[in-house]
């Protein structure tokens, strides 16, 4: 038998969304890879170890295992957790395959906010009293500033009492970007108010908006 012939890593062809974009946080950024040998051939059996590394933000390293098609062709896909810059990696024994290592800048869903550019104000951040609830806003921007209206279930919202318990706050659904939050507290004194937003992919994982988290300072009302 004719021994197989051996690809060379920076004659093989690398392409897809995955390393070209654009790609957006959550969805599946494909990658094709071609074996092509030395001489600029291209390889139509298998059986080679491509191996693909996809490094985000947040030290998170993504899954993007490589699937031989038989014939010379690899498949791959990533799924980005975060927004920002990722590190595509694509090699063959070690050697860098095509013009590897490829820099993607992950973008957010159309319509996400930027926590960045968000931004809280009222009275509510800054204290209230027993007797009447406390109020402020929260104001949802994307990334170019444009103000964007997403579901109230983006928004993380979650403050303490001097005692460390939980209070209760109300988020109402957003009316031009602009998202009313209420708070009945009800013991005097320093508490702590945490805004985040949600990252799309992983609820559990929240970014915090500017200048939370805020210290609203609770006196004493009269009915």
């Amino acid at each position: 038998p004719i021994n197989k012939a051996e690809p060379d890593a920076s004659q093989c062809k690398v392409s897809g969304k995955g390393v070209e974009g654009p790609v957006v946080q959550g969805e599946d950024a494909p990658i094709q890879i071609e074996a092509v040998n030395r001489l600029g051939q291209r390889i139509k059996s298998g059986g080679d170890p491509f191996v693909i590394k996809v490094s985000g933000p947040n030290d998170r390293v993504l899954d993007s295992p490589v699937k031989d098609n038989g014939d010379g062709s690899y498949s791959s896909s990533y799924k980005p957790v975060d927004y920002g810059k990722h590190t595509v990696e694509v090699t063959l024994n070690g050697a860098p395959v095509a013009q590897s290592p490829y820099t993607i800048d992950v973008k957010r869903p159309a319509g996400y906010p930027a926590a960045n550019k968000c931004f809280c104000e009222g009275p509510g951040l800054k204290g209230g009293d027993t007797a009447e609830p406390s109020e402020f806003t929260i104001n949802a921007r994307d990334e170019d500033g444009n103000v964007v209206n997403p579901p109230a279930s983006v928004w993380t919202v979650m403050l303490t009492d001097p005692d460390g318990d939980d209070v209760d706050v109300s988020v109402g659904e957003g009316q031009n970007g602009v998202y009313a939050c209420s708070y009945q507290a009800t013991r005097q004194g320093p508490h702590t108010l945490v805004v985040g937003l949600r990252n799309p992919v992983v609820a559990s994982s929240f970014e915090e908006l500017p200048g939370s988290p805020f210290s609203p300072n609770i006196t004493q009302g009269t009915d």
